[in-house]
């Protein structure tokens, strides 16, 4: 089965180092004078351990490309929007021109922020310009994260479009609620599911060996006595009544996978969703569902 190709697309006001960012990904190299807008750039398979297909768009700013903006815009699975620190200008028109845009056109697509030319980051000033950009990013919802990057020194440029597909392979829209900061209902009652199937002598708990038949179902590894002892103090710690003398309750099950989400480790939950066979929506894949026999006596 092929692998789908990841669609980026590369926004920002002009001379915001746009095109430099995709030339040097491509290339390894640095153009001093870059053409005004690159043709979509495929990234080498290797580009990312995943190897999956990565397609660039580079984009301008232009009143007359407009309509072709918006067409990459709905067709991308992500977006980077480049900013220069040393033109606030550019950063403001990250809030206030380009993140809505993108919410009106792709709503819940993932949204990578590139300060580009942080080479230039080296002056006194520069505290203020990472308030400024902490903030912006703060108060925008589906930016995923800001980096800092530099395509002269070739510095975090490769990191810019793996954290992009990252958020694409590994969605957070899904699982997360960044405005609330809670878990979603729809992850919730999944991981139940998940739970009840680990606990099985439905005591509401997962012992030390249903913990680990856990971890070997979705990971392929066990824990060890140690790791298991972590993993008690920490839920003791965060979540009364979260781990009991039977075990690991359910309250403590959801705690720790709220804490892979909230420190970015967002594989590891989805590869227990999928090992169950949800997809990027948290619906039952149709594969899943032709298995099921529904053909049951009418007491069941």
């Amino acid at each position: 089965m092929s692998v789908r190709t990841v669609r980026i697309a590369v926004l920002g006001d002009p001379d915001t180092g746009k095109t430099s960012l995709i030339s040097t990904a491509a290339n390894d190299t640095f153009d001093a004078r870059p053409v005004p807008t690159l043709p979509p750039t495929k990234l080498p398979l290797d580009f990312t351990p995943e190897r999956v297909p990565i397609l660039l768009t580079d984009t301008s700013a232009k009143p007359e490309d407009a309509r072709t903006l918006d067409a990459v815009i709905r067709e991308s699975d992500a977006v980077v929007v480049c900013f220069d620190p040393k033109k606030p200008a550019t950063l403001d028109s990250v809030r206030n021109t380009w993140y809505p845009r993108v919410q009106k056109l792709n709503p819940d697509i993932p949204i990578i922020l590139a300060c580009c030319k942080a080479d230039r980051l080296l002056d006194p000033a520069s505290p203020c310009i990472r308030e400024r950009v902490e903030r912006v990013a703060r108060d925008l919802p589906n930016v995923e994260c800001c980096l800092n990057c530099s395509s002269k020194y070739n510095k975090m440029v490769h990191d810019v479009f793996y954290y992009a597909l990252k958020a694409v392979l590994y969605p957070l829209q899904p699982l997360y609620d960044r405005t609330d900061r809670v878990m979603r209902q729809a992850a919730v009652r999944a991981l139940k599911r998940v739970f009840i199937i680990f606990d099985q002598d439905k005591d509401g708990t997962l012992s030390d060996s249903e913990i680990n038949s856990f971890q070997n179902a979705c990971f392929g590894i066990s824990l060890s006595a140690e790791e298991l002892r972590g993993i008690k103090q920490v839920v003791r710690q965060q979540v009364p009544g979260g781990y009991t003398d039977t075990g690991l309750t359910l309250e403590g099950f959801l705690f720790l996978q709220g804490l892979f989400i909230e420190r970015g480790r967002l594989e590891t939950v989805w590869q227990v969703l999928r090992r169950f066979g949800y997809n990027d929506q948290l619906r039952l894949s149709d594969e899943l569902l032709d298995r099921v026999n529904v053909n049951l006596p009418p007491d069941q």
